[in-house]
């Protein structure tokens, strides 16, 4: 029997040179299940549902191509796992993962409204465009395994994925990259802030929790990807649409 290929990876910056960006696996799945269903990572994640089942995970991973295909997610390397793991392993081990999707307006309370900005969103291009000139919005997302969480592990996969992953091989404008955090959880503020972006607004009340996770809603901050070489032109910013949005400086949290 002819050896297995190599697996493809991104071997991240220093200093986590021994940790890489790869592909998800079935076998993920159980991993997956059990940091979502950890507090520390579901009470600061908007999207998945708690309790959080194998089935789906295992559904989730099985839909990864079709989404990619359909427009809803940026494909290519996005799992984190130990070079090691990956190379040695049957199952290696899944740290985290980074995703780009199509930007669900979180800071826009209005359903209708915030509806109609995903569906006009879209049908936009996922060219390398502009958001000014009709390029698709994208929302930077991410989760860690609290055993690797105060390593600095997540500021520097990030970095390597937007400047050694989506800019050299998706071509996505940088105009059109955004992320948010809720206000309860200051550290991924501080991971984007490490990667280029910058706050731009805190919208109040916009993120309704649902009642398994504690229920109430969340403050929410929102920055825009502004690498070296780019400037922040509001005009050229989708993030438009808000209530109660304002604008905010690094000063103005403190910092």
């Amino acid at each position: 029997m002819p050896p297995s290929p190599t697996p493809a990876y991104i071997p991240l910056r220093s200093p986590h040179s021994d940790l890489c960006l790869t592909t998800f696996l079935l076998s993920d799945a159980p991993q997956i299940t059990r940091i979502l269903n950890e507090p520390s990572v579901f009470n600061n994640l908007s999207g998945p549902p708690f309790p959080y089942s194998l089935g789906m995970a295992e559904e989730w991973i099985a839909g990864r191509e079709g989404r990619t295909a359909s427009g809803e997610e940026v494909g290519g390397f996005s799992v984190l796992r130990p070079i090691k793991s990956l190379l040695e392993d049957d199952e290696p081990v899944f740290i985290g993962t980074i995703t780009l999707s199509e930007n669900p307006f979180l800071h826009i309370s209005d359903s209708k409204r915030r509806a109609k900005k995903i569906e006009e969103n879209a049908a936009r291009s996922s060219a390398s465009l502009s958001s000014k000139d009709g390029g698709k919005s994208w929302a930077l997302g991410y989760y860690l395994d609290p055993s690797w969480s105060g390593k600095g592990v997540m500021s520097t996969a990030v970095k390597t994925y937007l400047f050694d992953h989506i800019i050299p091989s998706q071509r996505i404008h940088p105009s059109c990259i955004i992320s948010s955090a809720f206000t309860t959880n200051p550290a991924s503020l501080k991971v984007q802030l490490s990667s280029s972006f910058q706050v731009v607004y805190l919208s109040r009340s916009c993120v309704k929790i649902p009642k398994s996770k504690g229920g109430g809603k969340h403050d929410l901050w929102c920055t825009a990807w502004v690498p070296e070489g780019e400037t922040l032109d509001e005009e050229d910013w989708v993030w438009d649409g808000g209530e109660g949005l304002e604008k905010l400086s690094l000063k103005d949290l403190g910092w």
